[in-house]
């Protein structure tokens, strides 16, 4: 049954208080009926008893005052009685049946009450008569007709005022069991609303307690199927969250592995005055040798916990046996290098036995200066050989790159940017995202949309150059108000798929984006669209996330989290914001044939299932990590291997 079949389906309240309605219709009219009848049938009889007694009362006059013949006596007798107007026709006859007085009254029997009601009640006219006598001789008789038009005007009196009172009965019944049922059945509205809730993958308890035994049971067994639902969600997220952490860290100092460092890298290397040192310490594999691989694990934990003292308010990672890496901000170029002598100087303390240093240590610093991770950890590398080439104090300080960086990198990614953004030099590319099930596997599930800008040759320059550079200048709100202008140039086709567009944290989380998520809508008109945010902004930033998900759906958008499952916090964010579908980052489909990614993607997979999220895969090159992704329960994928990116021809 569809959502408006159940909207047009008559609630349990209703349905129960029409029964009852009718029930306390039915037995109103019943008592009134019943009280109507009774007081018919005494009328009636009021009427013939009144009557008869007319006529005894005349009969007894007449027997006193009455000659025989004396229609003048008659007359002054009969005539006060039949004045007063209850009856319709007297008589006196003699004792030959001779008429003497006869008065008529007209046959208006009702003129005060409806034609439907005198015809509905139909009185009989009941007539009476008594002998008129002197003593012993018999002078006539006195035939008295009663006239029913003040019966009928008590009886439509009657009932009107019955009828009054017992709907106001009706009334307040009604009202006393509208009440009593909303009491009754308050917690299985509020049952009803969970249950919505639950079907939009939102579980919530039943607070309320019905007053009723069944109601009772049937609400316990709710809450404690949610509770089980609870239970097993937050179970498989903090089996996903165990395996992203054991995939992400280092198991013997608590550290990030280097596959954390790449992600770090590649998510802050856009910020200002970020610092990049690799620490490396030979010898530890003489302490293996001679006293063992558990003295060797202790003085790397030692050696772990020397570099987390010094370089407190720094990302810490373990990339080798006992290599070290340390990301920190630091805006003067001395501070790491002075942070660095204190590092070495706590070295020689605790790796010198009998005055024998055992360890012999070096340390290379290169500024990250948007450049990419394999290019940042290849310039640390080479300041770390060149502070071992050099004698004394074995640290190195790459600050020839962070000034040729600043000098022609910055400046000139300003300048490209912002000349592109005031000559429309942006380029819109389409990737599909395929599906991955057996039975779907050219089904397009979605088209990201890709952008590229052109430098002033026309060449294309991707995004994962200049998207950090934009960042740090601000210029991200710019260029997302332009991709969103260059797209709503496409013609509508309502039998394409959506479009998917990369939102960055500059747009969605503004103070006035429910309003401009409503200039977009009417910007792009029909068109199909989903709106992608990165996993590690919202982490970050919860309550703004989950604001722009409320307003973008209200607007008629999707909202997708991409680069999903290596950022602390995302599982829950899946939870809160329920996405239209999760977009796995690069690095877990790379690692798909390793365990710790493999089980990684698989807890991914179970949570997102259980929520009804559509988990995707992003960015991988070949065929056979696709068929891998779909035994884990991956949906789709987009690719080079899958579908290269297409240039988009915007309509003028």
């Amino acid at each position: 049954m569809s959502a408006r079949d159940h909207s047009a389906s008559p609630t349990l309240h209703g349905q129960l208080l029409r029964a009852l309605a009718a029930i306390f219709t039915l037995a109103i009219i019943g008592v009134f009926v019943g009280q109507w009848l009774s007081t018919r049938a005494f009328v009636q009889a009021q009427l013939a008893s009144h009557a008869q007694d007319a006529a005894t009362s005349l009969a007894l006059v007449l027997g006193q005052t009455w000659k025989d013949g004396d229609v003048v006596t008659a007359r002054g007798v009969a005539l006060p009685v039949f004045d007063r107007g209850y009856y319709r026709r007297i008589a006196v006859r003699d004792a030959r049946g001779t008429p003497v007085v006869e008065l008529h009254l007209a046959e208006d029997e009702a003129v005060d009450v409806p034609h439907w009601f005198a015809k509905l009640a139909a009185l009989r006219t009941p007539r009476a008569q008594a002998k008129v006598s002197s003593g012993w001789r018999m002078l006539g008789h006195v035939e008295v007709e009663s006239h029913p038009r003040f019966a009928y005007v008590q009886l439509w009196r009657g009932s009107l005022q019955t009828a009054g009172w017992l709907i106001a009965l009706w009334g307040l019944a009604w009202w006393g069991a509208n009440r009593w049922l909303r009491g009754l059945l308050a917690p299985l509205a509020e049952v009803a609303a969970a249950s919505v809730d639950a079907s939009q993958r939102r579980f919530r308890l039943v607070e309320a307690q019905p007053r009723a035994q069944e109601l009772q049971r049937f609400v316990a067994g709710f809450n404690q199927l949610v509770m089980a639902t609870q239970r097993n969600v937050a179970e498989e997220e903090a089996r996903a969250e165990q395996f992203r952490r054991e995939a992400l860290s280092d198991a013997l100092t608590g550290m990030g592995n280097r596959r954390a460092l790449h992600l770090v890298l590649a998510e802050r290397r856009h910020e200002a005055d970020l610092w990049l040192a690799l620490i490396e310490c030979r010898g530890v594999e003489v302490v293996n040798r001679n006293a063992g691989f558990a003295a060797g694990d202790a003085l790397i934990r030692e050696l772990a916990a020397d570099v987390q003292g010094v370089f407190m308010d720094g990302y810490h990672a373990r990339i080798g046996a006992a290599t070290f890496a340390v990301l920190m901000s630091a805006g003067d170029a001395v501070v790491p290098e002075g942070l660095s002598l204190g590092l070495l100087t706590r070295f020689d303390t605790r790796l010198t036995v009998d005055g024998t240093r055992l360890v012999d240590a070096a340390i290379g610093w290169t500024p990250l200066n948007a450049r990419e991770p394999s290019t940042v950890l290849a310039a640390a590398d080479l300041a770390l050989q060149q502070a071992r080439s050099q004698p004394g104090r074995h640290c190195r300080v790459d600050a020839l790159a962070n000034e040729t960086a600043e000098a022609s990198g910055g400046g000139r990614w300003a300048i490209l940017l912002r000349e592109a953004l005031a000559k429309d030099r942006l380029v819109l590319m389409l990737q599909p995202v395929m599906a991955l099930d057996a039975g779907r596997m050219d089904q397009v599930l979605h088209r990201e949309v890709l952008t590229r800008v052109l430098d002033a040759q026309g060449h294309e320059v991707e995004a994962a150059r200049w998207w950090p550079m934009a960042s740090r200048f601000g210029l991200l709100r710019e260029l997302d108000e332009q991709v969103i202008s260059l797209l709503a140039r496409e013609p509508v086709d309502l039998d394409a798929p959506p479009y998917a567009v990369n939102l960055s944290f500059a747009s969605w989380s503004r103070d006035d984006i429910g309003e401009r998520l409503e200039v977009w809508r009417l910007r792009l008109g029909d068109h199909a669209v989903l709106f992608e945010l990165r996993e590690d902004d919202l982490a970050h930033h919860r309550d703004a996330a989950r604001n722009f998900a409320r307003a973008a759906r209200l607007a008629g958008f999707g909202v997708g989290i991409d680069r999903f499952g290596v950022s602390d916090g995302g599982l829950a964010m899946l939870r809160d914001m329920l996405p239209d579908y999760v977009k796995l980052d690069a690095s877990l489909a790379e690692d798909i044939e390793q365990d710790a990614g493999r089980f990684l993607v698989e807890a991914i997979v179970r949570v997102a299932r259980m929520l009804e999220v559509p988990v995707l895969a992003h960015s991988f090159g070949q065929r056979d990590a696709a068929a891998a992704l779909a035994r884990l329960g991956v949906q789709g994928a987009q690719g080079y291997a899958l579908g290269p990116p297409q240039p988009v021809q915007p309509a003028s």
